[in-house]
């Protein structure tokens, strides 16, 4: 937690060519949670850094968090996409981002060229 410290402090070596820690996406916010009325840990991402990711950015965040969650030793993480309502709204970019990014995932399942083992999926 990095409570009253200014965020440009805090990513100050993180943005630092020289440092490489930089690996080519999004940076994001990642924290696991354990809950004692929830049987499993789970991972929260990006409740602040990026204010209005696009669909794109939303898919680094999800890599991110996949493998924040890997680091942390699930074998086999599940993303769930959350929006303010349970269905695809048109109206509602959220609901539709979440859409696209479960298409993006089943594709790349589907792909010769690229094993995943990890599940992303929305509401209906």
């Amino acid at each position: 937690m990095k409570g009253s410290l200014h965020t440009d402090v805090l990513l100050h070596a993180v943005m630092q060519k020289e440092t490489k820690l930089r690996i080519g996406r999004l940076i994001s916010h990642c924290a696991m949670v354990s809950a004692p009325t929830y049987a499993r840990r789970f991972v929260i991402s990006d409740v602040a850094l990026n204010i209005a990711p696009d669909t794109d950015q939303k898919r680094d965040i999800c890599q991110n968090a996949i493998g924040f969650a890997r680091a942390l030793g699930v074998d086999r993480p599940k993303v769930a996409v959350l929006a303010a309502v349970e269905t695809v709204r048109t109206r509602m970019p959220a609901s539709l981002d979440g859409a696209i990014l479960a298409k993006m995932a089943d594709r790349a399942k589907s792909s010769e060229e690229s094993s995943t083992d990890h599940s992303i999926s929305t509401p209906p």
